[in-house]
């Protein structure tokens, strides 16, 4: 017997896990294809899946309803959900023709824009989590930022921020612009001992989420660095920290996330013993690289 909730389920393919011993042997086929092929179901219509999956129209639907919905509509609405930010970019795109075409008004909406990013930022900051991560930044013995894509540049960002802070302390890119091949070989030398920081924006990468598994894995303390508490990193690591990045164009705003760098590198110094003649030392080395007038 087929059984309709009133509550709309939260994710289709988990409905559709959960009622694997439960499908008939069409049923059970058409799952197996939508399990590996989510994102090409959540795009295709009614008749184009029966098509695809070799099944019925009728059977889609009573498959649908089996896993808690009213019909393959609210089954695939429900699935769309899960790439609305790979979609987001067009959305973006069409919305670009509304902005003001004047380049002053640009430039203040665009300064706007981080504005307000900046201050949700400050808003959902949990200063809690930031004392832990500076606690965990000065008591470890190694660190590794993680990023793909743009984070890419944020996780060498913060390295080269705290790294001057830290001088007894091994802190290192892992990833960097060497590639995820070799970052998955070093995760293998990780520990509980280690740190591991990871940087992850919208949209986010397959590759970070299966970096921070590999990660998890080896026992080694995680903090994330994202956009919300529905980021794939958050039931992953042991603390998040979470920046706005909405933008009107690029696929998220840098602004609170180099903010966020900065001012987790101020906390820093200001426990970091002798700090003033780091900071002397440090001058007196680069010195000789700096224009003299």
């Amino acid at each position: 017997m087929i059984m309709e909730t009133s509550a709309v389920p939260q994710d289709a393919l988990t409905q559709v896990k959960a009622n694997l011993d439960l499908f008939t042997k069409s049923e059970l086929n058409l799952a197996n294809y939508t399990l590996k092929n989510p994102f090409k179901v959540s795009s295709m219509s009614i008749q184009q899946l029966a098509e695809e999956a070799n099944v019925s129209i009728a059977t889609i639907n009573r498959f649908a309803k089996r896993c808690g919905f009213s019909g393959y509509s609210t089954f695939k609405k429900n699935l769309q959900k899960k790439y609305a930010k790979v979609f987001e970019p067009i959305q973006k795109a069409q919305n670009a023709k509304k902005l003001p075409h004047d380049l002053d008004k640009l430039i203040d909406y665009s300064f706007q824009n981080s504005i307000h990013n900046l201050e949700q930022t400050l808003k959902q900051l949990s200063f809690e989590v930031l004392n832990h991560l500076v606690n965990e930044l000065l008591n470890r013995k190694r660190i590794f930022v993680a990023g793909m894509g743009i984070s890419t540049l944020h996780a060498a960002f913060l390295v080269d921020a705290i790294e001057p802070f830290l001088p007894n302390t091994c802190i290192k890119e892992l990833v960097s612009y060497s590639g995820s091949e070799k970052a998955f070989r070093q995760i293998g030398n990780l520990g509980e001992n280690d740190l591991v920081i990871v940087i992850s924006l919208p949209r986010y990468s397959q590759a970070i989420v299966d970096l921070t598994q590999a990660v998890q894995q080896q026992g080694s303390h995680l903090i994330a660095i994202t956009d919300s508490i529905n980021s794939p990193l958050v039931p992953l690591v042991n603390h998040s920290i979470f920046v706005s990045v909405e933008h009107p164009v690029l696929y998220a705003s840098n602004t609170a996330v180099i903010a966020l760098i900065e001012a987790i590198t101020l906390m820093l110094t200001t426990q970091t013993l002798e700090f003033e003649k780091l900071v002397q030392k440090q001058t007196q080395i680069v010195s000789p690289f700096f224009y003299q007038n």
